[in-house]
């Protein structure tokens, strides 16, 4: 007999396994309530405990407290968002995102003992500052910005408002975020590396953009006293060592009744896709595990409810949004960030004897999309915004 998994209904009664198991993104959609859990097969009796309880009928209701850590049990457990907070399906396992599996789920009947979270250490910007990776940022720049664009506007960003963007890098989040205020408004981009300062600047007078000035700063300490509409970032929590505080001290700088958008990524749902194209998992667990001991949150996204709520915010509303194809963008995403942390693969003697010849990798990585006649995915691209008291 095939594996069993759990029936998975939603608050009107529907069934919505099929939509849990075959994709994350429809859970998203579909599962609207709370997640309950009838048990088939030889399944684990349910149990009353902290954070589940037993219907009368004895479907098992479970709510997962930390998103950031349970939905690292994706591909062992199946979750889904309900509003701004995460449930997940029994079994859940308890991994977390280290230097012994890279923060992707253990072998099946493999746990781990629940540990407490240490703080992160701050850390250079693991993706560097060379020219390759100022290309990559162009390039991921083009595939997001319509994602993005749609997160801050919905979330309130709109004409005539002074945006403060942190971790503005090169300009490309300013540019955009200038088009929307228009004329009348006004971006001030916060970065830590004069010479992407430098860069931005360039890129800015190129587009001729007189609405958006860069300062060079400290996301935890800024040298300033205005008060602006609202504050947004893409891509900048996940690599900050304690992104709550960070966000706490430039919630300062909003105004009341101001905006926080923050646009980050979560590789949950992209490594539960991957993993049917065995050479594009393989690199995506190489990548998914340098980053991490780079001290980079790789699911910051899902992390978005709780790190408002410690900083004080009001809950915020979340969406997620992921791109589904075919095309050579959605295979060079990866091969890209590979491409830019390969130096830190081998520095942290991260055995890479799975991908084979990199000179043919790319190539490879096609071949194996095509053949598959399966779509490959973004990373998850959650938006998360709310309202200053």
């Amino acid at each position: 007999m095939g594996k069993q998994y759990p029936r998975i209904y939603d608050a009107g009664g529907r069934d919505v396994s099929g939509a849990a198991y075959c994709g994350p993104l429809l859970v998203v959609i579909y599962a609207v309530g709370w997640v309950r859990e009838k048990t088939t097969g030889n399944a684990t009796p349910p149990r009353e405990g902290r954070n589940q309880r037993i219907l009368p009928d004895g479907t098992q209701e479970r709510q997962a407290s930390d998103p950031a850590v349970c939905a690292r049990g994706f591909g062992q457990g199946d979750f889904c968002l309900y509003g701004a907070r995460l449930f997940a399906v029994h079994p859940l396992e308890s991994t977390s995102c280290n230097a012994s599996n890279g923060g992707l789920p253990l072998p099946s009947g493999k746990r781990t003992q629940s540990m407490p979270a240490s703080p992160r250490a701050q850390a250079p910007y693991p993706l560097g500052y060379s020219d390759g990776e100022a290309e990559r940022l162009g390039r991921q720049a083009a595939r997001h910005n319509a994602v993005t664009e749609r997160v801050f506007r919905e979330g309130g960003v709109g004409s005539g408002q002074r945006v403060l963007e942190v971790g503005s890098g090169l300009g490309h989040v300013s540019t955009l975020i200038a088009g929307i205020v228009g004329e009348s408004g006004e971006v001030v981009g916060i970065e830590r590396d004069a010479q992407s300062i430098a860069k931005a600047e360039q890129n800015v007078r190129a587009a001729g953009l007189r609405n958006v000035r860069f300062m060079h700063g400290d996301v935890h300490e800024l040298a300033m006293h205005d008060k602006f509409d609202a504050l947004v970032g893409r891509f900048i929590l996940m690599f900050l060592p304690d992104p709550a505080a960070a966000l706490r001290s430039l919630a300062t700088h909003v105004r009341a009744g101001g905006i926080v958008v923050f646009h980050e990524i979560s590789w949950t749902p992209f490594l539960a896709l991957a993993e049917r194209l065995p050479l594009s998992f393989a690199l995506a667990r190489i990548c998914h595990e340098a980053m991490c001991r780079s001290h980079a949150d790789m699911d910051m996204g899902l992390a978005l409810h709780r790190t408002f709520i410690d900083a004080g915010l009001e809950a915020p509303v979340m969406r997620l949004e992921m791109m589904l194809g075919v095309d050579d963008a959605l295979t060079q995403w990866v091969y890209d960030i590979f491409q830019t942390v390969q130096p830190k693969i081998a520095e942290l003697g991260i055995d890479m004897n799975a991908l084979g010849d990199l000179r043919s990798l790319y190539g490879r990585l096609r071949d194996e999309t095509l053949a598959s006649n399966a779509v490959i995915s973004s990373a998850g691209l959650v938006g998360a915004w709310t309202q200053k008291p």
